[in-house]
Order: C-alpha cells, then sequence, then structure tokens
C-alpha cells in the first residue's frame, strides 16, 4: 500500500519552510573553508568557492545543523566541569587565515587537563553524528571513517601550531560520547592546504573525481544534477535552488555573481579582481553582478555550451546544444548581431539566439 503524503498545512512544516526561506536569503561565506578541504572531488570544491548553485537543505536538516552548534556549548561545558581549561569557544573562536582564500575557525583550545595528557594542549573538534556513523567511528577510527574531519583537524593544528587534537563526536541519537587523541600530521596538513590554495586560484574548474553516475561515491552529491543532468531525476534537481525560470533546469539553477563571471579573477592575497572594471571587488558586492556579466565557460560547459572565440574581450560567443549561437555580454550590438545578459541567455537562450538574429 502507498504510504499517505504528510499533509501539507501542519505545524511541523510551518517551522520547517521557515527554516527552509531563511536559509535560501542566506550568503555563503566569502573563504573557502578548512572543511571543504578533505573533500576527494575538486570540482565539488572549486564550485563551491565561486558561489555557482546553492544546494538545498530541508527544514529538517538544517535544525540538524542548529543542533549541532548548540551542542558545542553543551560539550564545552562538560568539558570544563570535568576540570578542563578550555578557551577560544562559541563567539570567541580563533580564526585561522591559511592565505589565498583558504580560511577556518576551530571549536576551541583545551589549554591543559585532557585526563590522557594532563599538561599538554589540544585543538578541540566537535560534532554531532547518527547512530550509524558513530558505530564505524568507534570502531574504525577519524582517519579511516571520516578522512573530512581528519584533514580538518590536521590543517586546524598546522594553523594554531598546536601538535594534538582531541576530537569528540556526540551521536545524537542516544547521547554516547566518542573521544580521540588525533596526532598532527605536518606533511597531511600542508598537502591539503595547498591543494585548497590551488583550487581556490584555478581559473578554470580542476577534472571532477566521479565520471560514473552509478559510483556510489556521487550518489548524494548535491552536484549530481550538474555532473550528470541526462540521468539527474527530480529528486537530483531538487538538491540545488532554483535561481529562475528557465526552459532548462540546469540554467535555472546557475548562481549570477561576480565569482561565476569570466571577467573576475580570485587574487592571491585573498581578494577578487574585476578584469573588466580594473579594481578590486569588494566582499559583500561580489555577491551582486552588473549587467557585463559573462558566463564561466566551465559553467557552461556542464550545460553543453561550447566557448568560441567572442568578437570582443569582454563579450563572449557561445554555441549552444542545438548549434546555434549568441553574445553574452553587456547588451548592446556588434555588427548587427546583439548581445544578451547572462540573467537573459539562462532564462531562455533559444529564444536569445533566435532574436540575436533578427528573426
Amino acid at each position: 500500500m502507498a504510504k499517505i503524503p504528510e499533509p501539507i498545512h501542519t505545524t511541523a512544516n510551518a517551522i520547517n519552510r521557515a527554516h527552509e526561506a531563511k536559509n535560501a536569503e542566506s550568503k555563503p561565506r566569502p573563504h573557502m573553508g578548512v572543511s571543504l578541504l578533505g573533500k576527494a572531488d575538486e570540482a565539488e570544491i572549486w564550485l563551491a568557492f565561486r558561489w555557482a548553485f546553492q544546494p538545498f537543505f530541508s527544514g529538517r536538516i538544517l535544525r540538524l545543523f542548529r543542533r549541532g552548534h548548540r551542542e558545542e556549548e553543551t560539550v564545552v561545558a562538560d568539558l570544563i566541569a570535568a576540570g578542563m581549561d578550555v578557551r577560544e569557544t562559541g563567539w570567541s573562536q580563533r580564526k585561522l587565515n591559511f592565505g589565498a582564500h583558504v580560511e577556518g575557525s576551530c571549536d576551541g583550545i583545551i589549554m591543559s587537563g585532557v585526563p590522557e595528557a594532563p599538561k599538554k594542549p589540544h585543538l578541540l573538534e566537535i560534532k554531532t553524528i547518527s547512530k550509524s556513523r558513530f558505530a564505524t567511528l568507534n570502531k574504525e577510527g577519524l582517519e579511516k571513517s571520516n578522512p573530512e574531519y581528519w584533514v580538518q583537524v590536521q590543517c586546524y593544528m598546522n594553523g594554531t601550531g598546536i601538535d594534538r587534537c582531541l576530537f569528540i563526536a556526540v551521536c545524537k541519537d542516544n547521547d554516547e560520547i566518542y573521544t580521540e587523541r588525533v596526532k598532527y600530521d605536518a606533511a597531511v596538513a600542508r598537502y591539503h592546504i595547498e591543494r585548497g590554495q590551488r583550487i581556490a586560484l584555478a581559473d578554470r574548474i580542476p577534472d571532477k573525481a566521479i565520471n560514473n553516475p552509478s559510483d556510489w561515491r556521487v550518489k548524494y552529491s548535491d552536484y549530481y544534477a550538474v555532473y550528470f543532468p541526462e540521468s539527474a531525476t527530480a529528486e537530483h534537481w531538487d538538491r540545488l535552488i532554483p535561481q529562475r525560470e528557465s526552459t532548462d533546469p540546469l540554467l535555472a539553477r546557475i548562481k549570477i555573481n561576480y565569482r561565476t563571471d569570466a571577467t573576475s579573477t580570485p587574487r592571491d592575497d585573498g581578494t577578487w579582481f574585476s578584469e573588466r572594471w580594473r579594481q578590486t571587488i569588494p566582499v559583500d558586492a561580489q555577491y551582486g553582478h552588473d549587467s557585463g556579466h559573462v558566463l564561466h565557460p566551465d559553467l557552461m560547459a556542464f550545460a553543453g555550451w561550447e566557448l568560441l572565440d567572442g568578437p570582443s574581450e569582454f563579450v563572449a560567443r557561445y554555441k549552444l546544444p542545438s548549434g546555434e549561437t549568441v553574445l553574452n555580454g553587456k547588451p548592446g550590438e556588434i555588427d548587427g548581431e546583439r548581445i544578451f545578459t547572462s540573467g537573459e541567455l539562462l532564462t531562455d537562450p533559444i529564444a536569445c539566439a533566435a532574436w540575436g538574429r533578427g528573426k
């Protein structure tokens, strides 16, 4: 018998929709977070740093995120009650800047009192996880069970100069606690920090790690529909928030901002530079765009668009999958051919192609 769907008009749904609406309006962080550095897929890291798409999280998941953040305060209180000297937590977390856009904030610093090494300072990292992941962590340890968390604490130890981390995981289902003292591995930390810097400064998107849609590693990826639009289901598309009405589900989800502008460049001093304006783009302005925005060719390649030689430095000519061509840049005309904004092209490229030829 088919499951009866949950009624739309319930208090629980109202709460979840409120969280989803607030999240949809939130701005991504300007830096490349250390939590991204352990991901195997460099293309995913690049897309996230470029704000190319906006992942969708259900209200339930957002509430779980909130619970995880609040758990940090509880764990810190427990550690202090157990006799540890814990500092730089909550709003006073230490911010670590590794250069070239890579930054992060650790959960805290334990100056002393860890029972296994009472006089030794420890980095503190706190996570809340499900019962199944907790069991795997208990069985295999942090490095093997969750390489992303392991890389994260290695990089934080590099930034703080502390060579031990007390990693604490709390099981969300039964409040069990897992603790592990992690030893600093300088080579691992340096490799992933430098890798993150390289990805952040890359003009072109790195190769994606997974090229087979049936690979289990991509099953739950936010970017499944981006990588494999032909085999994407409605569930895959729903993982990304539409930005506009469009004739194509992928084009509907591409974000227009200065980081998806082919004429903007990340610099190793942590700034972004507009080649068109010949000036640094303030962080707050990076979330927006101007009418001269040029769609990044590596994003458009996911939709089957091919970049051809443009008629001028800041006007791109794209060949659509249909074989027609369009001009993208500041609105106007070149040799009688119309130039379309990124928003117009992402809404209906075929109509733009016809209009651009004067039909």
